[in-house]
Formats: structure tokens, sequence, C-alpha cells
């Protein structure tokens, strides 16, 4: 046998050995989520909120991300008859509604025996804005009352920069904790939802230059979440600019979407004026695959425009399949920058770097 052929078949075991065959989700593999209300399908608690005294219209055509890859044949495991009605819930989307950052480790718990098993391949995880509600006025109150005083920068504010700690730092340790339970772990980030953007809170904080306060923290967080992805080499759905949408609605399918909340699927919001509609999440779910597409390499079949619409109970006036373009949604940057990939070098083989004293010009 020649030194090629050994090699040739030493390559091909080693490769083998590295990276373990997948079927990719269009052909089965599972997919698990962690987050809140917007990750928690839609089928299972918008129809149930109204007994809990929440305002939200329900007609059955309120469909989350979730639902949406669900309906397409996308794998997020067995069907859960929790409520004893609802089609769409599925045992491997273990968000929950008013969920924070610290939830995050009783999720991965509960996911854990799918992830283990290789049962889920793909993780993506949304999680961040309700830490902006939780407690009387959340923090977003709590920033936007402070920035009344010009001299204030939450930036700077030591409580500003705990609590962003706190969630960067609940995130990092929930990707650690996937990938220690499967290595082998795919998994999509999102970046946090600037909350002003929904027409409830541009109504109770009328304020733009306040709200643009919060934003700057919103975009501080998301920063440390973009370099979190790229030292593990993930796709991120940028959760935040897609939210963006909303103040200049989009046309899908012939038909143009209306920006605020309101009972029609036209919305870009549902009745709440809080939690993004069901076309909204047709969008998200077509980022979420392409995020996927480009990251890791996984075939994809988005949703067409004409099959979000009529999920949402709007007649599209464009015929065929169209595709609004999410492209522009996803960010991936498969080598770290290069700060980061010293600071991981450097820790790798155990290099302390000990800074000069003075300045070199």
């Amino acid at each position: 046998m020649s030194r090629q052929s050994v090699f040739s078949k030493s390559l091909i075991c080693l490769l083998c050995c590295a990276a373990p065959l997948r079927a990719g989700v269009l052909s089965g593999d599972g997919i698990g989520a962690y987050g809140d209300s917007l990750s928690w399908q839609y089928s299972l608690w918008v129809p149930l909120a109204p007994s809990f005294g929440y305002s939200i219209f329900s007609n059955g055509q309120q469909f989350n991300w979730v639902d949406q890859l669900v309906m397409s044949g996308y794998n997020f495991g067995p069907q859960v008859d929790a409520t004893g009605n609802h089609n769409y819930y599925n045992a491997n989307d273990v968000a929950l509604g008013g969920a924070v950052s610290s939830d995050l480790p009783g999720q991965v718990s509960s996911l854990q025996p799918s992830l283990a098993s290789n049962a889920v391949k793909l993780t993506v995880m949304e999680i961040g804005g309700d830490n902006f509600t939780v407690g009387l006025g959340g923090e977003y109150g709590t920033i936007y009352t402070a920035a009344a005083n010009h001299a204030y920068n939450p930036l700077t504010n030591p409580a500003v920069q705990t609590f962003m700690n706190n969630l960067v730092g609940d995130i990092t340790s929930a990707v650690n904790a996937t990938l220690a339970i499967n290595p082998s772990e795919h998994m999509v980030l999102m970046t946090v939802p600037d909350l002003g953007v929904t027409p409830s809170y541009r109504s109770t904080y009328s304020d733009a230059t306040r709200r643009a306060e919060v934003t700057s923290v919103v975009n501080a967080i998301n920063q440390q979440i973009l370099s979190l992805a790229a030292l593990h080499h993930m796709p991120v759905v940028d959760l935040n600019a897609l939210g963006q949408l909303s103040l200049t609605p989009p046309k899908l399918g012939g038909v143009q979407m209306l920006t605020g909340g309101g009972n029609g699927g036209n919305r870009m919001y549902l009745s709440d004026s809080f939690h993004p509609g069901t076309v909204a999440n047709g969008l998200l779910a077509n980022a979420i695959l392409k995020a996927d597409q480009i990251g890791y390499g996984d075939a994809v079949n988005l949703i067409s425009d004409q099959i979000i619409l009529t999920r949402a109970g709007v007649t599209p006036t464009v015929g065929g399949s169209t595709y609004y373009d999410v492209s522009p949604y996803v960010i991936f940057n498969p080598v770290p920058e290069p700060s980061t990939l010293a600071i991981t070098i450097c820790a790798a083989v155990g290099i302390v770097i000990v800074p000069r004293r003075g300045r070199r010009r």
C-alpha cells in the first residue's frame, strides 16, 4: 500500500472521528429552544392569556417562530399535550413566558437529556428582553427615569454595569453548559431586542432621547453577545435589528404590513402591542434557518411569504413563492477578532502577557 493511500485513509478516519455525521435540520435533526415568551410557542400560551388577565386577542392564527418551524416540518421533539388541545407544543422548546437570563440554568437542565443523547443537534437561544421588564418598572423604566438627568450615563453607572454583566454572564454560562453536555452541539444565538421599538413601550416611554439611553445599554450588551458568538464560531440572529422593521414595516407577498399592534394578521405586533405578530415571527423563523445554513452549512427550506401570510390569516396578493431577504439579519464571524483570538491562544498554551511600563510608539 502506498504512503498516499495510508495517508488518505488516515485523513478520512480523522475527519470522521472529528466531525460526526449529521443529517441536518432539513432531514430531521432535532432543534431545541431556550428563551422567554417569544420562544414559548404562541399556539400554547396565547389562547390561555385572556384567562390570566392578559389582553391578547386570540383566533388560532397567532404563531411564533417555533410554531412555524414545526408547521414546516422541522423537528422540535415529540408533541406534548400539556393543556389538552394544542397541536404545536413540543418537548424540546423549553422556553417559558417571563423567563430572564437567570432562568437559563433550569432550561439547560430541562434540555439536557436531549442534548446528551444527541436528539437535539441545534440549540437556539433567545433571552434578555424580559430582563428589562422585571420588577416595578423594570431596568428599562429605571434607566429611562434616571435619564431625565442629562448628566446621567447608564454605561458608567455601577448598577447598570452589574445588570449588564449578570445578563451576559448568564448567557455565557448557558452556552458553556450546553457545550459541556454536548461538545458537538450547534448553537444559534440572538441579540437582545430593544423594547423601545414596541408600540407599548413607545407609548409608555414617550421621550425618544431618554429611550436612546436604554438603547445604548442594549447595544453594549449585544456587542458582548457578538464577541461570545465569534469566540465559539456561532452565528447570531440580530433580533434587535429585525425588531427595527416594525418602525418601517415591509411588504410581503404584495401585502403591506402595518406598524403597531392589533387583531389583524397584517400587524407587526399582537393586540398587546408588545409581542411580535405571526408575520414578524415568520421572518424570525427564516432568519434562524438562514443562520443555521450560513454558520453550519445545513440545507434548509425557507418559509415563503405566501405561507407566512396565510398562517396569519392574510391573503397574499402576489402569487407563487417569494421570500423576504433575511440574510442582513444574520451575523457570522467564522474567525474571532485578532484580540479575542490572541487571548484564546495564550490561554490554551498557558502564556501570560505582562504589559510593559510606559508607552511604545
